[in-house]
């Protein structure tokens, strides 16, 4: 059965339901905190920090109730493409090895990177309103498949396993910014979605598309019935085995059962 997985951020909610006693499903994401150390307050983004991966691990209570839940890392700095991403490649592989190591058995993933989050790129394609520059399409294409393989550019030679062998699943971003189209926003969020989990299926690993109920640029919630046609095909897709609901409110949001986007996944889980 395909699943609805709720992140971490719905913790955010005052009093929110318990997804898995709802039929749902959790996952755990992994930001900045659990990456990169903080140098006189602020995360040194330039290289993971493996003392700090590690020592996201002595913090029972956030791991209280997780460890049965799949782990996305979030890691959104990094160049895998650049002549020197050697050392990218590797610390990231590190990451996902240490992972692998501490919680055995779990799914792990990086949200995001396999395929790398692109919504503009394939919609070059269709419409002249979005840009004419194909390259940008063919580059994310390209980039894609570096996570095949770590290639040395300057003797094409494979000097590693890639991304793609590390990790359990594969978590492509599939948000919206569009909330300017507004009729036809959901006519083109169907071709940009399609186009990623088509990018996303050369790694072979099951895919669970990273969706939100907000619009990516404002954050404002989509008016009623868009969030239903958008799970509904997702989830309708056959390459998709699920997928990620990513919510961005303020700390303790009151809950509130009757707003549209909660019961629209509500009437969606009842329909599978």
């Amino acid at each position: 059965m395909k699943r609805i997985y709720f992140d971490t951020t719905i913790d955010v909610y005052a009093n929110a339901p318990d997804m898995r006693v709802d039929g749902f499903a959790r996952a755990t994401l992994m930001g900045n905190w659990g990456l990169f150390a903080t140098v006189n307050g602020v995360y040194d983004t330039s290289k993971i920090d493996m003392e700090t991966v590690k020592a996201a691990f002595n913090y029972p209570d956030y791991w209280r109730g997780r460890l049965s839940d799949p782990v996305i890392i979030d890691e959104e700095y990094l160049d895998y493409h650049d002549s020197n991403r050697d050392a990218a490649h590797d610390q990231i592989i590190e990451v996902l090895r240490y992972y692998c190591y501490r919680l055995p058995g779990l799914a792990v993933g990086l949200y995001a990177r396999l395929p790398e989050i692109n919504f503009y790129g394939p919609l070059i394609k269709y419409s002249a309103i979005f840009g004419t520059n194909i390259d940008y399409y063919l580059d994310w294409q390209d980039h894609n498949k570096h996570f095949f393989s770590n290639t040395n550019e300057a003797t094409r030679k494979k000097t590693k396993r890639g991304l793609a062998s590390q990790v359990d699943r594969v978590y492509p971003s599939v948000y919206s910014p569009l909330e300017y189209l507004g009729d036809e926003w959901m006519k083109y969020w169907k071709i940009a979605f399609d186009a990623n989990i088509e990018e996303s299926e050369q790694y072979h690993k099951p895919i669970y598309p990273y969706l939100s109920p907000q619009y990516h640029s404002t954050g404002a919630f989509f008016s009623p019935g868009l969030w239903k046609q958008m799970l509904t095909h997702a989830l309708n897709h056959p390459s998709v085995d699920g997928v990620v609901v990513h919510l961005t409110v303020p700390n303790q949001t009151p809950w509130d059962d009757g707003v549209d986007w909660w019961q629209e996944t509500l009437a969606v889980k009842e329909s599978r």
